[in-house]
């Protein structure tokens, strides 16, 4: 039997109309994750109205498990729909997804976004939602690992704040923390962190009394057009009897905010 999460998920209508947004690096989602596991991510989901999600396998198995979980997810009781990318075009191939209940409105249609296709791996994947008359942009995307160098990467995310017209929110996993110079220049464009000195990832082992890792997933949102509200990491690990079990899921926690324009 799944645990509740914690009241304040639900808290949130009550206190900030806002949206919902849940961003979470499921490890080589695709046809390994069993039915079971399927379930538990989806009762983590349920309260949130948009998902965002990286690391879905290349081939078609990651689709197919996409599809399998927004069908747990409508089980839930509320409808859902959502959309997967064309494989990346980068070195570090994989498709991102986005799951959206139906009180929130696609504007257009999402695309992987070619200026990036060169020089950054995976390129980031790119959404319109419109929610409570808010209109927004999110990039989705999965940085290279820290033997790759993520800076190179991230230092070029600024120009996705010359996108006009559109009130941007860059989520994903940055392999890199927050408190990286890398991104200074995104915050020269008046974006801000979310998460802040949070760990999101899971060690091997525990260790030193701790069994989380990086501060690496976050959200990067314009303050001067967006605010935030209740930014968290998601640690479902202690469903599990050991890390070796919470790792089959992925080495990576889910993380979350509200948000609406100002």
């Amino acid at each position: 039997m799944f645990k509740l999460l914690l009241p304040i998920l639900f808290f949130c209508n009550t206190v900030f109309a806002s949206t919902k947004v849940l961003s979470w690096n499921i490890q080589n989602f695709g046809l390994s994750k069993s039915a079971t596991s399927i379930a538990m991510i989806a009762d983590i989901m349920k309260p949130y109205d948009i998902i965002v999600i990286q690391e879905v396998n290349a081939s078609y198995s990651g689709p197919q498990a996409i599809a399998k979980l927004v069908n747990s997810l409508k089980s839930l009781g509320a409808d859902w729909d959502y959309v997967v990318s064309n494989p990346t075009v980068g070195k570090g191939r994989e498709r991102y997804a986005f799951i959206w209940k139906r009180s929130v409105k696609l504007l257009g249609k999402p695309y992987l976004y070619t200026p990036f296709q060169f020089s950054i791996d995976r390129e980031p994947y790119m959404a319109t939602f419109v929610h409570l008359n808010d209109t927004f942009t999110i990039a989705n995307i999965h940085i290279v690992p820290k033997n790759k160098h993520p800076e190179m990467e991230i230092v070029q995310l600024h120009q996705l704040a010359a996108l006009k017209n559109q009130h941007i929110v860059i989520a994903g996993d940055f392999n890199c923390s927050h408190l990286s110079t890398a991104f200074n220049k995104l915050y020269n464009y008046h974006f801000k962190n979310a998460l802040i000195k949070t760990a999101t990832t899971l060690k091997m082992t525990p260790q030193k009394g701790s069994h989380l890792a990086n501060q690496y997933d976050n959200f990067f949102y314009e303050s001067r057009e967006i605010e935030i509200a209740y930014p968290l990491s998601i640690d479902f690990s202690n469903r599990f009897n050991s890390l070796k079990e919470a790792r089959r899921i992925s080495d990576h926690l889910p993380i979350s905010i509200s948000l609406s324009l100002k």
